[in-house]
């Protein structure tokens, strides 16, 4: 009981000896999130909330939090790179957020987690590629498992009807994955500070979508719901995934490193498909208990390929 006690004084915080510990705790932290960014995509079929409902509350509630930051980042914000700053904005911003959120729709949790993070090394390499980047044998061997993962993936439940539309929604994951591939190495060449990162991502995806809403091009029915339908996504999606998870995560690897971290964020799937069961009523089928194992295995081994 002291232990835990002596977690949460400042010493402890203040102590270089607990970094490893409050590393781990970080990324225990940003799994969670991105979790949650998964299991929250699916939940909005439910609810009476569209996709650029929760788009709103996923960028609207970090973008006021950033206000706050902005006189403090606003000498790195003016010296970004504008075509890093556009890969960013584009990849992790309302287009990628708009583009997961149909395919989360047309499949599961555990697709959305799996194809979406499992597939992205397979789309930063094409990206590298297309830059004149060698990648190495274990990297080729990871990725081949990716794509097998994707395959097994790609095999509808047998409960499914309409078959075309989850087709459809795993060629939407994919493509969101393609974004947030687009988003990885445009944030290697921002090479930002998190806030600054996030003031890209969040701001003009907040400002597009507030000008279509108020053009009347998309409704919104933020205003009209009540809280308890909106306070699910406001911790998840505006609090977790828009704010806690982008400076966990830096925290996290400055703590633990970046291989250790993105180790820890593969299991990511397996986690999102276990938490789907009881929360959200999906059945473990048989491709997503091949899938998710094999991605989860692609991923770790990606890693390990990239910083050998």
């Amino acid at each position: 009981m002291l232990h835990h006690v002596k977690a949460f004084s400042p010493a402890f915080w203040a102590d270089p000896r607990n970094d490893t510990v409050k590393g781990f705790g970080a990324m225990i932290l940003v799994l969670a999130c991105w979790v949650g960014f998964a299991v929250s995509l699916r939940a909005i079929g439910p609810s009476q909330l569209t996709p650029c409902d929760i788009a709103l509350i996923r960028f609207g509630v970090p973008g006021v939090f950033l206000l706050f930051l902005l006189p403090s980042h606003w000498k790195s914000l003016r010296r970004v790179d504008l075509v890093a700053a556009g890969m960013v904005a584009i990849g992790g911003g309302l287009p990628f957020f708009l583009i997961a959120a149909l395919g989360g729709q047309a499949t599961s949790a555990a697709h959305v987690s799996a194809i979406v993070a499992g597939t992205m090394p397979v789309s930063v390499a094409f990206i590298s590629n297309r830059l004149n980047r060698n990648l190495s044998k274990a990297s080729w061997v990871a990725l081949g498992i990716i794509t097998t993962a994707v395959v097994c993936l790609s095999v509808p439940p047998h409960h499914m009807t309409h078959t075309g539309r989850f087709f459809e929604g795993v060629i939407f994951l994919l493509v969101a994955s393609f974004l947030w591939g687009v988003y990885a190495v445009g944030l290697k060449r921002l090479a930002a500070q998190p806030a600054t990162a996030a003031m890209v991502v969040t701001w003009p995806s907040l400002l597009l979508l507030l000008v279509a809403i108020s053009c009347g091009a998309v409704k919104s029915h933020v205003l009209s719901s009540s809280l308890s339908a909106l306070s699910p996504f406001l911790i998840v999606q505006g609090l977790g995934v828009g704010l806690l998870s982008t400076f966990a995560y830096a925290f996290a690897v400055r703590n633990l490193g970046a291989s250790r971290c993105a180790n820890i964020g593969a299991l990511a799937p397996a986690v999102s498909a276990v938490v789907a069961v009881p929360i959200l009523d999906e059945a473990l089928t048989i491709p997503v208990l091949m899938g998710v194992p094999l991605i989860v295995l692609g991923v770790i081994l990606a890693n390990k390929g990239e910083n050998r």
